[in-house]
C-alpha cells in the first residue's frame, strides 16, 4: 500500500498507535526513504534512527544546505548553566541512591541501580574539575572571549579524568544515572537527567570522528575552534532591596563554550565511510560547482549543470544600478541610512511596481534593514504611494501566524481589483526558501542589498580565518566564502518567480555590486545569462512595459494555472476569495510623494463595472425572491492587464481628500420588490386570539412586521427562536429541506399553523413552494 506521513497519522488515531514508531519499523521494507539532513550527515542520528547506508542510494535534495548542515552536526555548545545543572542533578542522584540503601537496609523492597554512590561520586568529581578549568581560565582571560583550537577540548577533558580509553564506561554510567533519576522523577520539577544527557551528548560528538590515536586530535585541531565567551547570560540587575545585605561572595561568571566545526568534509567523509553506492546533491543553487565540491571534501566525478527549462522570452533580469533621479543604488552599511539614498530607492520601488502585475516579491538583506526602511519610508510618505500602487504584506521575524500571512498575500492577488501586493521579505527567510509563489503569485522578484553574513558574528570570522590559512586558500579564500554565502541567498530567493515551464516574471536586482564581475558570475547559470547591465532607470521601465506586454498577451502561463489549481484555490492550497479581501495590511499615515513631472511610466488597470451599471443588472434579474436577491453579490469582470493606462490614485476633486469625498457621498437606498409578498393583495394575517383577519399593507415591509408580531404570539420563546435561526440559516445554505422539517416541528402545536406556514411559505421561489407546503404538513 502506497501511505503518505498523512495517511500514517491518520492510522495512528484510528488504531491508537504511533506514527513515528510504524514508520520506523516499515523503513526496512521501504524501497526510498524521505528523511531530515541531520539523520543522514549526524553520525549519532543514524545511529539512532538505525539507518543502514551501505549498499544504497543517497539523494540529498535542496544540497544548498548540506555544507552548513555538515558542519552543524559537528559542532556543539556548552554553557555554564548547563554544567551547573549536571552538577545538580548528580548531586541528586547521589541521596535518591543513598536513600535506596537505606530503605533495603530497612527491608523495603525496590528497584537496586546498577551503580554505586563511588560512580556518582567519580562523576560529581569530573564535573567540578571541568567547572574549575574553564573558570580559571576566564579569570586568565584580558578580554570578554577568547579562542582555542579544537584539540583544547580533549586537554580540558583529560585534566578533569576523561579519556578515549574510559569514555565507553562513563558513557554507560551517565546513562544508568539518567534512567534512574527519570524513573525516580516525582513532579513536574523533579531532576530528570536534562543536563546529564547533554553532557553525554557532547561526549559522542567528540569521540564520533572517524580515526584512531592522536589523528582524531590532530582532526579538531585543524578543522575545529573552540570558542570561549563570558557573561552571555548575565541579567540586568532588577530593583534591590533594601532590608537586605548584600552579599559579598564573589558570584561565578556565566559563560558559554562553542566548539565548531569549519568543515562540512568531517562529515562528509564520515558518510563515505558507510560504503553508500553512490552519494547524488541535486539544486538550482550549487553554484559555482567548484568550490562547493571543493568545500565538502569528497570527490564528486560527475557533475551537471543544466539551463532552464523555460524560453528566453520567459525571463527579463536586469541590474539596476541607479533609482529614477539617478541616485546610485548602493545598500552598503555606510550608505544605507542615506536619506537621499532611501527616498530613490523607494520611489524607484514605487514606479516598478505600478508595471509589474500581480505579486511583487521584495526581498531584504535582513530584518534589521528591512524594518529600518519601512520606518524611513512610513515617515516621508513613501510607504503611502506603495500601499496605493499595491497592498503591503510584511514578512515579521519568528512569526507563528505564517500561514495567515500567506493567506493574506494570496487573497490580495486574487482581488477584483487585480492591482497584486507586494509581499516584504528577507533573504534567509521563510519567504525566501521552500515557498512556490506561482504564475501571478509572483511576477517579479525585486532583490535590495547584497546579503552577505554579519561580519562581526565570532563564528563568521574564525570561518574566514580558517579558509584563509587552509592549503587550498588561493583557490577558495575566506573573502570568497563570505562572498558566496550572499550569492547563494540571493539565488533561492530568486528562484521564487520561476516554478513550471509556462511560468513568466521578472528579477530586478536593485543595488550596483550585483554589475561586478565576481558578484554576477556566482549567480545561477539561467540568471546571470539573461542578466543586463543597466544604469538608465528609464530604459528598465521601457524594457519591463514591454516584457510584460509580450508575456500578457500570450497568456498562457495564467491559462495554465488555472487548469492546474482547478480554478478555485491557489498555489499553496487556499480556496480564492472573489470578494475583496479583509486587508490586514501595514497601516500608513501621511501623503504620498508627489509624482515625478517626467513620469514615463506606463501602468496597466483592470476596466471595472461601474456600481450603477451593476445595481442596474441586479434589478433586471426576473424570478429571484427576495432572498435570492439579498444573497447575491455582482462581481466585476476584469480586462486583461494588458491594457495600457495610466493609473488615477487622486480623488475627483483635487481640493478634496478621500475620507471628505466619502463623507460628502449622497447615500442611495436601493428597493428590491419583493416576490409573491405585496400590498396589492390581502394576505392573510393571524393574530393573537388564533382568528384571521384581512389586513392589506402599504409595504411589503409591514407584512412582514405583522407575519414575525403573530408569529410571536402563537409560539413560545423557544419555538420562535428556532424558526428564525432557521430561516437565517436557509439564506446562507438554501436547503428547504431541512427548512420544511424544521417548520413542521415548530408550528407543530400552533392553533394556526395553516395561515403561519400559509405566509411563512413564500420565502420559498414559487416552483418549489407546493413541495415545500406539503413536506412541513407531512410532520403533522
Amino acid at each position: 500500500n502506497r501511505s503518505s506521513d498523512l495517511d500514517l497519522g491518520k492510522l495512528g488515531k484510528k488504531f491508537v498507535c504511533c506514527p513515528y514508531y510504524a514508520a520506523k519499523t516499515l523503513k526496512g521494507r521501504a524501497d526510498i526513504v524521505f528523511m531530515p539532513y541531520n539523520y543522514l550527515v549526524d553520525a549519532k542520528s543514524r545511529k539512532a534512527q538505525g539507518v543502514e547506508l551501505e549498499g544504497n542510494v543517497v539523494i540529498f535534495d535542496e544540497a544548498h544546505n548540506i555544507e552548513s548542515m555538515c558542519e552543524e552536526s559537528m559542532s556543539f555548545q556548552l554553557l555554564s548553566s548547563d554544567l551547573a545543572l549536571c552538577i545538580k542533578e548528580i548531586t541528586h542522584a547521589a541521596e535518591l541512591k543513598q536513600q535506596k540503601e537505606t530503605e533495603a537496609a530497612a527491608g523495603v523492597e525496590g528497584v537496586d541501580p546498577d551503580f554505586t554512590l563511588l560512580d556518582v561520586a567519580k562523576i560529581k568529581a569530573i564535573l567540578l574539575a571541568l567547572e574549575k578549568y574553564v573558570d580559571e581560565l576566564l579569570m586568565q582571560m584580558n578580554g570578554d572571549s577568547t579562542t582555542k583550537s579544537g584539540d583544547f577540548m580533549f586537554t580540558m577533558l583529560r585534566e578533569a579524568g576523561v579519556s578515549r580509553q574510559n569514555k565507553d564506561d562513563l558513557m554507560d554510567l551517565l546513562d544508568k544515572i539518567v534512567s534512574f533519576l527519570e524513573v525516580n522523577a516525582v513532579g513536574a520539577f523533579s531532576p530528570r537527567g536534562t543536563g546529564l544527557n547533554r553532557f553525554i551528548t557532547i561526549l559522542s560528538s567528540l569521540y564520533s570522528v572517524e580515526g584512531e590515536g592522536l589523528s582524531v586530535e590532530l582532526i579538531f585541531k585543524t578543522k575545529f575552534k573552540v570558542h570561549i565567551q563570558k557573561d552571555v547570560n548575565k541579567k540586568k540587575k532588577g530593583p534591590q532591596d533594601v532590608w537586605t545585605v548584600p552579599s559579598t561572595s564573589a558570584k561565578k561568571l556565566d559563560w558559554c563554550l562553542n566548539c565548531w566545526c569549519f568543515s562540512p568534509s568531517v562529515s562528509m567523509d564520515n558518510l563515505l565511510r558507510q560504503g553508500a553506492r553512490c552519494i547524488i546533491l541535486t539544486s538550482g543553487t550549487l553554484s559555482p560547482l567548484s568550490s562547493f565540491a571543493s568545500e565538502l571534501g569528497i570527490p564528486f566525478p560527475v557533475q551537471l549543470e543544466n539551463p532552464h527549462v523555460i524560453k528566453e522570452e520567459q525571463i527579463y533580469v536586469s541590474v539596476l544600478s541607479n533609482g529614477y533621479d539617478g541616485q546610485v543604488l548602493n545598500c552598503t552599511y555606510e550608505n544605507r541610512n542615506n536619506p537621499a539614498y532611501l527616498a530613490s530607492l523607494g520611489r524607484t520601488l514605487c514606479n516598478l511596481c505600478r508595471i509589474i502585475p500581480g505579486g511583487v516579491l521584495l526581498f531584504f538583506p535582513s530584518y534589521a534593514v528591512m524594518k529600518n526602511f519601512v520606518e524611513t519610508w512610513t515617515s516621508n510618505g513613501t510607504m503611502t504611494s506603495l500601499a496605493l500602487v499595491k497592498p503591503t504584506v510584511m514578512e515579521v521575524q519568528r512569526s507563528t501566524d505564517f500561514s495567515s500571512l500567506i493567506q493574506e498575500y494570496c487573497e490580495n492577488v486574487d482581488s477584483p481589483e487585480k492591482k497584486g501586493c507586494l509581499l516584504m521579505a528577507v533573504c534567509r527567510g521563510r519567504m525566501s526558501e521552500g515557498m512556490d509563489f506561482t504564475d501571478q503569485y509572483a511576477r517579479a522578484a525585486i532583490i535590495v542589498g547584497f546579503p552577505l553574513p554579519p561580519c562581526f558574528d565570532p563564528r563568521v570570522q574564525l570561518k574566514k580565518q580558517y579558509l584563509d590559512e587552509s592549503p587550498s586558500c588561493k583557490v577558495f579564500s575566506g573573502n570568497d566564502w563570505y562572498v558566496l554565502q550572499a550569492t547563494r541567498a540571493v539565488n533561492q530567493a530568486v528562484g521564487r518567480v520561476i516554478r513550471h515551464q509556462r511560468d513568466f516574471g521578472a528579477i530586478l536586482f536593485c543595488d550596483r555590486r550585483y554589475s561586478e564581475p565576481r558578484n554576477l558570475s556566482q549567480l545561477s547559470k539561467w540568471v546571470k545569462e539573461k542578466a543586463k547591465l543597466r544604469s538608465s532607470f528609464s530604459v528598465v521601465l521601457k524594457e519591463l512595459s514591454a516584457f510584460f506586454k509580450a508575456a500578457g498577451a500570450s497568456n498562457e502561463s495564467n491559462t495554465a494555472a488555472v487548469k492546474m489549481l482547478g480554478g478555485s484555490r491557489n498555489a499553496f492550497g487556499i480556496p480564492s476569495k472573489e470578494s475583496t479581501p479583509n486587508f490586514r495590511n501595514l497601516t500608513f499615515t501621511g501623503q504620498p510623494v508627489a509624482d515625478n513631472d517626467e513620469n514615463v511610466l506606463k501602468t496597466y488597470r483592470a476596466n471595472k463595472v461601474t456600481e450603477r451599471q451593476s445595481q442596474s443588472q441586479d434589478r433586471s434579474r426576473q424570478g429571484r425572491s427576495l432572498f435570492d436577491v439579498l444573497n447575491s453579490s455582482s462581481q466585476s469582470k476584469a480586462a486583461d492587464f494588458c491594457t495600457v493606462r495610466k493609473i488615477n490614485f487622486r480623488s475627483t476633486d483635487e481640493d478634496q481628500t478621500r475620507e471628505q469625498y466619502m463623507q460628502n457621498a449622497k447615500k442611495r437606498k436601493l428597493f428590491v420588490p419583493l416576490k409573491g409578498i405585496g400590498p396589492p393583495q390581502c394576505s392573510a394575517i393571524c393574530d393573537g386570539a388564533g382568528t384571521s383577519s384581512a389586513k392589506c399593507s402599504d409595504s411589503s415591509k409591514d407584512v412582514w412586521k405583522s407575519v414575525l408580531a403573530s408569529l410571536k404570539k402563537s409560539l413560545n420563546d423557544t419555538d420562535y427562536n428556532r424558526v428564525c435561526i432557521n430561516m437565517k440559516s436557509y439564506l446562507r445554505n438554501n436547503d428547504s429541506d431541512a427548512l420544511a422539517q424544521s417548520l413542521g416541528h415548530s408550528l407543530l402545536d400552533a392553533p394556526d399553523r395553516d395561515e403561519l406556514l400559509a405566509c411563512l411559505a413564500k420565502v420559498v421561489s414559487s416552483s418549489q413552494r407546493e413541495d415545500f407546503v406539503a413536506k412541513c404538513r407531512a410532520h403533522w
